[in-house]
C-alpha cells in the first residue's frame, strides 16, 4: 500500500484563508455590521439655533467589536450631501442686516473612531426583564467638507480667511444613545451626539467681510483695493453639527470551521 498526496497552491490558500476565520471563531460574535439614517443640524455663524430648525438628511456606516458587555470600539462613517445656510433666514438679528447677504452648501463626509459603555448586561439571556440599555459614545473624527458661496460676489469675495474653503477638519463627538436586541442576530438603536468643530470656517463665514475698492495709485491708474467691512461672524465661536438618527446592525454568531481535510488514498 502507498499513499500519494498531490500538492494544490489553490487548496493550501483556501485552507489557510479557512484557518484564520477559525482562529478568531471563538470571538466572531463579537463583531457587529450595520447602517442608520438620521438628521443632521449645522450650528454656525449663519445659524446660531442650538435646536434644529432646518436639518438635513445623513447616512451612517458602522462596525462594532465588543470587548466585553460593557465596553465596545467603533468605527463610524457619516455622510451629509447637503448641508447649507443663510444669512436672510438667521434668527440672528444682526446677521440679517447685513448689506451683503451670504449663504453657503457644503457636503460633509465624516469619519470617527469612538469608544461605547453600555450601562446594561442586555444580551444575557438570564436577564429576562433587561431588553436594552442606555450608552454613552464619543473620540475623535475627522471630516470633508467644500462649501461653495452664492451671495459673496462681487463685493466681498475673499470671505474664506487662511484658505479652508476645502478641507480636512479634526473634530470631537460625543453623544448617547439606546440598543436593544432584534431576536437574536440584530441590534436596534437610536442616538443623539454632537461634533465640537476646531474650525470657523464650515459655512465659510467667521471674520469681517472683505470689500472691494477701486481706488487710484499713485501713477494715477485704476487699482482694486480689498477694505474691511462689516462684522459677519464670531471668530471665537467654533462651528457645530448635531446627528440624531438611528441604526440596525447584525452581529456575526459563529463561523463555520470546515472539517479536517484528508488526503486521497491509492491504494495497490
Amino acid at each position: 500500500m502507498a499513499f500519494k498526496f498531490r500538492y494544490s497552491r489553490r487548496l493550501t490558500c483556501l485552507l489557510f484563508f479557512q484557518l484564520i476565520l477559525c482562529s478568531f471563531g471563538v470571538n466572531a460574535q463579537r463583531f457587529e455590521f450595520g447602517a442608520g439614517a438620521g438628521i443632521l443640524h449645522y450650528r454656525g455663524d449663519l445659524n446660531p439655533s442650538v435646536i434644529p430648525n432646518k436639518p438635513v438628511f445623513g447616512l451612517q456606516l458602522i462596525g462594532r467589536y465588543n470587548i466585553s458587555m460593557a465596553v465596545v470600539l467603533r468605527g463610524n462613517f457619516l455622510l451629509a450631501p447637503s448641508v447649507s445656510g443663510s444669512s436672510l433666514n438667521s434668527p440672528d438679528v444682526n446677521i440679517i442686516k447685513l448689506q451683503n447677504p451670504a449663504e453657503f452648501n457644503t457636503y460633509i463626509g465624516e469619519l470617527g473612531a469612538f469608544a461605547e459603555y453600555n450601562f446594561f448586561n442586555y444580551r444575557n439571556p438570564k436577564n429576562r426583564f433587561v431588553f436594552g440599555s442606555p450608552y454613552l459614545f464619543g473620540g475623535p473624527a475627522c471630516f470633508v467638507f467644500q462649501p461653495t458661496q452664492n451671495l459673496f460676489e462681487p463685493k466681498n469675495a475673499s470671505n474664506l480667511a487662511n484658505g479652508s474653503q476645502i478641507g480636512v477638519q479634526p473634530a470631537l463627538v460625543i453623544g448617547l444613545g439606546y440598543k436593544q436586541q432584534l431576536g437574536q442576530y440584530f441590534n436596534l438603536g437610536f442616538e443623539a451626539s454632537g461634533r465640537f468643530l476646531f474650525t470657523d470656517y464650515l459655512d465659510g463665514v467667521s471674520n469681517r467681510e472683505i470689500n472691494k475698492l477701486k481706488t487710484m495709485d499713485p501713477d494715477g491708474n485704476e487699482a482694486i483695493k480689498d477694505v474691511a467691512g462689516v462684522q459677519r461672524g464670531n471668530p471665537a465661536d467654533n462651528d457645530f453639527y448635531l446627528y440624531i438618527g438611528a441604526t440596525l446592525t447584525y452581529t456575526i454568531k459563529e463561523i463555520i470551521c470546515p472539517f479536517k481535510y484528508q488526503t486521497k488514498k491509492d491504494e495497490k
